[in-house]
């Protein structure tokens, strides 16, 4: 049976090829001015995937120091992502779109402060030397943890509010809600003192990483966003038009607060 290592590996390779297909895929499908965070999100991941797989067998230091100097890229790439989905979403509420912006910027910083702030009193004297990397997967964590509560919310005002959206973000939100959840997770167990499953949860998230890479590319199609859909069709006429009535005075006061 392979090892780990082994698995990684291979994994590392089959998602590279499987991110590059799904970049050519955005470009060639017409969906690139649409998903322009996204793309920013996949090319910077290829670009780290592959310099990490040329330098690992050569200079481990290096491969630290490229890790977690890039990081910070993909952060910035889940960010604007997020965003990117909570414009489309709404589209027609710049009010709470503007709103919903400003506190996600917010919370990411404060986040990462956090993150640090709790590192250095845990961290025994003989961790010190590895403070880079584990401030990297606390910050990986508090940033992705952020970011899946957020999509959380825009999932609940989905099923509340009649709003109508493409299938293609509804679909988007969903994989990266998942591919963050997977991340998040497999961080807090290595992070609570599973490190010995280190290898193992690597090889998780990286066989959930291609499976959602290969998702993005079967259901990320021109059709998903021709039209639109509810998430949750079940309103009546009447409840509807009330619901819509009242996200279009909270939309308005929301940007009448924003513009003073």
């Amino acid at each position: 049976m392979p090892s780990a290592p082994q698995l990684l590996d291979v994994l590392s390779y089959l998602q590279l090829a499987g991110q590059l297909l799904l970049v050519a895929h955005l470009v060639r499908s017409g969906l690139r001015g649409a998903y322009q965070s996204f793309l920013f999100l996949l090319l910077a991941s290829s670009v780290r995937e592959a310099v990490l797989l040329a330098v690992s067998s050569r200079d481990l230091s290096l491969y630290g120091v490229l890790y977690v100097a890039s990081a910070p890229v993909i952060w910035l790439g889940y960010i604007l992502t997020t965003l990117e989905i909570y414009g489309r979403v709404l589209r027609g509420y710049p009010g709470i779109a503007s709103v919903a912006r400003w506190v996600l910027v917010a919370v990411a910083p404060v986040s990462v402060l956090g993150s640090l702030a709790s590192l250095l009193p845990e961290m025994a004297e003989s961790a010190r030397k590895y403070f880079w990397l584990m401030a990297e997967s606390m910050i990986t964590r508090a940033v992705c943890g952020s970011i899946l509560a957020f999509l959380l919310l825009i999932s609940v005002f989905l099923v509340w509010c009649p709003v109508r959206v493409a299938r293609n973000t509804v679909r988007h939100a969903f994989l990266l809600s998942v591919l963050l959840l997977v991340q998040t997770a497999a961080l807090l167990i290595r992070d609570s003192g599973g490190y010995a499953l280190n290898p193992w949860l690597n090889v998780v998230f990286g066989v959930s990483g291609l499976i959602l890479v290969l998702a993005w590319l079967a259901l990320l199609q021109p059709a998903g966003e021709q039209g639109a859909v509810v998430v949750r069709p079940r309103f009546g006429a009447e409840d509807e038009r009330r619901l819509l009535q009242q996200l279009d005075s909270i939309n308005a006061t929301l940007s009448r607060s924003t513009r003073k």
